[in-house]
């Protein structure tokens, strides 16, 4: 009995510390509905004391929309700091976080800062772990913005593979699997369809190059057709450089 009541008596005292003035500090997104929601002070209240990577970025959002709201210098001196701190901290994990954040329409400013961060994370990515992230934050749709700097930073990845491979070298198998997915390719193909981002997805598709071509072709159109053909000729200049290689290097 006396063990039952010091468990009620627990729950009760971690209840307590979760709520302040009405708002519900508990652990998943809360902080986050309000800021969507537009409630920046409750947004900023319901951060106080976190020092997650999300509540402080949350934070950081909801005093850039606040600073452009009303204008007060202590608000924009809270936000210099918090994105003056988050610079370095976060990291490629951190992507699908602010792509979410960033898709927020109704709050733009806190959409740009959100795109900045992401620019400095995406300025830092190179492994084919990171790639995954990369492709998760393209799909999560965070603005033209950060959407261009996530092709960009995909882009420059396969990129710098390909010119491994086409000096020679062979692929990776860790590669190989990123240049194959199908999600990737098809993702891409949709791309073409976009003015912001037919550009940079065309440029991701040709260094890719004979995988994606099955794709192009099932999608046809003349800026898939227009990809294909620059894949093509760049197959033929490898061929005469490296006779017999493929795609993925030299044979064995």
């Amino acid at each position: 009995m006396t063990k039952r009541i010091l468990q009620i008596v627990v729950v009760v005292g971690i209840l307590a510390t979760l709520v302040v003035d009405g708002i519900v500090h508990a652990a998943g997104n809360d902080a986050r509905d309000l800021y969507a929601a537009q409630e920046f002070d409750k947004a900023i209240e319901a951060c106080r004391g976190r020092t997650d990577h999300e509540s402080v970025v949350v934070k950081a959002l909801a005093y850039a929309e606040r600073s452009a709201l009303y204008k007060q210098k202590e608000d924009k001196k809270e936000l210099t700091a918090l994105a003056k701190s988050l610079k370095g901290t976060l990291g490629a994990k951190d992507l699908q976080m602010l792509a979410e954040l960033g898709a927020i329409s109704a709050n733009p400013n806190g959409a740009d800062l959100a795109a900045d961060l992401m620019d400095d994370i995406l300025d830092q990515v190179s492994s084919t772990a990171d790639m995954d992230l990369v492709l998760e934050t393209i799909k999560a749709g965070p603005g033209p913005k950060a959407t261009a700097s996530a092709l960009k930073a995909l882009h420059r990845h396969l990129s710098q593979v390909r010119k491994y491979v086409d000096a020679g070298g062979t692929m990776p198998d860790s590669e190989r699997m990123l240049f194959t997915r199908a999600d990737m390719l098809e993702l891409l193909v949709t791309l073409l369809d976009g003015k912001e981002t037919k550009s940079a997805a065309q440029k991701a598709l040709v260094a890719i190059e004979e995988p994606a071509l099955a794709a192009l072709e099932a999608k046809g159109g003349a800026e898939a057709m227009d990809t294909a053909r620059k894949i093509r000729d760049d197959m033929a200049g490898r061929e005469k450089k490296h006779p017999g290689s493929a795609w993925y290097g030299k044979p064995d």
